[in-house]
């Protein structure tokens, strides 16, 4: 069985070098889709590594609202106030993308603290795109993929921050969540 993820154009070997997971490449057939990969990740038990190649697939946007997603909806009660405007400077990237909400975003990442989900997923619009260094120097471009590596520890951080017992469900209601984002089909 295997995960059908739409519009995905990298190979699994350049997905899993962008998500800097450790897998063993020569064991892995050139030919293998992402979804096989994924699925063989989920199946295996190894779901942080599921997320983080999952996230890696997609857009510097889509691992962000994917990221959204999963915090608003698998994070604990009792978030901070900082943590609470981080999260709704997400939201306000998310429904209109600039460079001053980009960077609003990375200030109150700081104060979130980046060690919360909230606080995570902030900092990964920072990494999203524009420059990374600070006005008015020189443009210096985010590295590739930090911005969906950084979503899916936000997404990480999501499922275990609240009922540890119950990771491999929540795990797997967030890959099904990112699965879905990306229009693809199978349930994990």
């Amino acid at each position: 069985m295997a995960i059908q993820l739409a519009g995905v154009k990298a190979t699994t070997h350049e997905l899993i070098g962008a998500s800097e997971i450790e897998a063993d490449l020569d064991s892995i057939a050139e030919s293998t889709m992402p979804g096989e990969f994924l699925y063989s990740l989920i199946a295996s038990g190894q779901l942080a590594e599921g997320v983080r190649f999952l996230s890696c697939a997609m857009t510097p946007a889509q691992a962000i609202a994917w990221a959204y997603k999963c915090v608003r909806s698998l994070v604990r009660e009792g978030a901070t106030e900082p943590q609470k405007k981080a999260l709704a400077a997400v939201e306000g990237w998310l429904s209109s993308p600039d460079d001053g909400k980009r960077r609003a975003a990375k200030g109150l990442a700081d104060e979130a603290p980046l060690a919360s989900p909230e606080g995570c997923i902030a900092m990964a619009v920072f990494f999203a795109e524009g420059s990374i260094s600070p006005e008015p120097n020189p443009a210096v471009p985010p590295p590739p993929h930090v911005c969906q590596r950084i979503a899916a520890g936000a997404i990480v951080y999501a499922v275990v921050s609240d009922k540890p017992e119950k990771s491999a469900e929540r795990f797997r209601e967030a890959v099904n969540m990112g699965i879905a984002l990306l229009g693809g089909k199978v349930s994990v």
